[in-house]
């Protein structure tokens, strides 16, 4: 609908979903005039900083239906074009191929799953209102509210990264339609150390293909330069030299690890199946491309169902430093630690579009995503800051109106302090939290506390233990596994009023904790069990047997 919908019709939806806001607004700030003066007091704040977020979806409306930047809508139409192909190929089951010795390889029938309310297809609320809080300030260079770090503060998995997403292909698709020459590096998203998942990079892939797939459509509008996405990562998690990935190339299967350094296991445009095939030798969906330099190239394995199929028509995908460093991609996929390469690889100029001289070739990267923004603090955060002084001076160009910074976005899974931490990495004094609660902790416009029957669904309680009277934590541990490796069979009451976890799992910092941890494991834990059986501390007939 807002890919297609007619400029009236359009303005219309939007601004009743706007309205709708509004009105939840004032309903709140209704509702804190029962609270005590210092929680009225509070409310009232936050119901301030909730009219800041109203206005500027207003702002974004505006913009987005505004006759004198028709390039605005356009973006905007063809940014959800690309999210709803994203989210329905991301849907596609892997499609296997079948390794049969003398066959050709076949994969079964591409089935494109259609749009089921609540599947695909649609935004989430706060998504939505996401897109429209930043809309302006992605479009609009000189807007005050460009200056401001729009922060997300959702639950995880309630969709953060799609949000993401629809911002960033509104600001690709944006400065290619002001500009079909543009070619360069848009948007840098940035993960905390390793924090970047397989299945993150498999959804961002989706959408540049899709991108790329709607720009091959109509070159005279996007320019001839293909949308791309390129992943700047540590060696020990992709290949950084183009030589490496070749050799890579030349072996028989994956690492012994399980890594796998191509990092793709499937073609995010079709689902069809990248991989080692045994009866030829020969792999699946990566390969040694034909024109030099040589590298990795990304061809989709089926060739009667997908586009990205032949070596002219290779998915827009690069995985080593060197790709990246020459093909600029329009969209890269980071951690904040591979950034310390700034100040020892001169070639990483050109991830904010700058030649050799250091003399500015097109316009530089005007989108920054950083994701969990609240690791970001301590020893890591003091490096990150220092770093991002110059990755903001590198972003930043002169414009008509003066000079022109990046957009920041961000998510966080903790509101304290938040401010303080975006003002010490970022040097930005106004942060927007988005959503916002007024006078009910957790209640927003976009989201609520799941009830049943008006009270609150049980949820799930974390217990903190802190072991100050063991010697060592590792004690204190294995008293503990011993305790857990017998709750689920001596808990005495109704077995549906406890949702038991029966295997226990812990997380070490080294391997060097682990081997001592279980070595204690294995003789003290089972001692522990038989000294509670014998201390009638635990009922035999109801122990359980490690």
């Amino acid at each position: 609908f807002l890919a297609t919908a007619p400029p009236e019709e359009l303005g219309a939806a939007i601004q009743q979903f706007i309205d709708q806001y509004s009105k939840w607004i004032q309903k709140e700030a209704a509702l804190a005039r029962e609270l005590s003066p210092t929680s009225q007091m509070i409310s009232t704040r936050l119901a301030s900083k909730a009219g800041h977020i109203l206005s500027r979806m207003q702002s974004g409306a505006a913009t987005l239906l505004d006759p004198q930047n028709p390039e605005v809508l356009t973006a905007f139409r063809l940014a959800n074009k690309a999210m709803f192909l994203q989210q329905q190929r991301g849907k596609v089951r892997l499609r296997p191929f079948e390794d049969v010795p003398g066959a050709p390889l076949s994969f079964p029938r591409l089935e494109l799953p259609e749009p089921v309310m609540g599947s695909f297809g649609s935004w989430r609320p706060f998504q939505l209102g996401f897109i429209l809080l930043t809309l302006t300030g992605l479009v609009i260079p000189g807007d005050t509210s460009r200056e401001e770090v729009d922060l997300l503060f959702f639950p995880t998995g309630g969709g953060k990264t799609e949000a993401y997403l629809g911002a960033a292909a509104l600001t690709m698709f944006h400065r290619r339609l002001c500009d079909t020459s543009h070619r360069g590096v848009d948007v840098l998203m940035r993960y905390t150390l390793r924090l970047l998942t397989i299945q993150q990079f498999e959804r961002s892939a989706g959408l540049i293909a899709a991108m790329e797939q709607i720009r091959r459509k109509a070159p005279e509008q996007l320019g001839q330069a293909p949308f791309s996405i390129g992943v700047w990562l540590g060696d020990g998690t992709t290949p950084n030299k183009r030589q490496k990935a070749i050799d890579f190339l030349k072996k028989k299967g994956l690492p012994d690890s399980g890594a796998n350094p191509f990092v793709l296991n499937r073609c995010p445009w079709c689902g069809a199946q990248f991989g080692y095939r045994k009866s030829t030798g020969a792999w699946c969906g990566y390969k040694q491309s034909e024109s030099t330099p040589r590298t990795l190239r990304f061809e989709c394995p089926d060739r009667e169902s997908c586009e990205f199929s032949t070596p002219s028509k290779a998915l827009p995908i690069w995985i080593t430093d060197e790709d990246v460093y020459d093909e600029r991609p329009s969209f890269i996929l980071a951690t904040v630690d591979k950034f310390a390469r700034l100040a020892w690889e001169p070639r990483a100029r050109t991830l904010f579009n700058r030649e050799e001289s250091g003399a500015q070739a097109g316009l530089p990267p005007s989108l920054i995503i950083q994701d969990e923004l609240h690791l970001i603090s301590g020893p890591l955060g003091s490096m990150v800051g220092l770093y991002e002084a110059v990755i903001e001076e590198l972003c930043t160009y002169q414009g008509v109106d003066g000079r022109i910074g990046p957009k920041i976005i961000a998510s966080t899974a903790t509101t304290r302090r938040y401010q303080e931490q975006v003002l010490s990495l970022f040097g930005r004094a106004e942060t927007t939290i988005f959503p916002q609660a007024v006078s009910r902790a957790n209640e927003t416009f976009f989201s609520s506390v799941l009830r049943e029957d008006g009270n609150p669904v049980k949820g799930t309680a974390f217990v903190g233990i802190n072991p100050a009277t063991y010697a060592t934590g590792q004690v204190s541990a294995s008293q503990l596994a011993a305790i857990l490796s017998q709750a689920p069979d001596s808990w005495k009451g109704k077995p549906e009023e406890m949702d038991f976890y029966s295997t226990a799992v812990w997380f070490f910092n080294s391997l060097k904790e682990l081997g001592q941890t279980l070595t204690l494991m294995q003789s003290t834990v089972l001692s522990l069990i038989e000294s509670m059986w014998r201390d009638a501390r635990l009922p035999k007939e109801r122990s359980r047997s490690l």
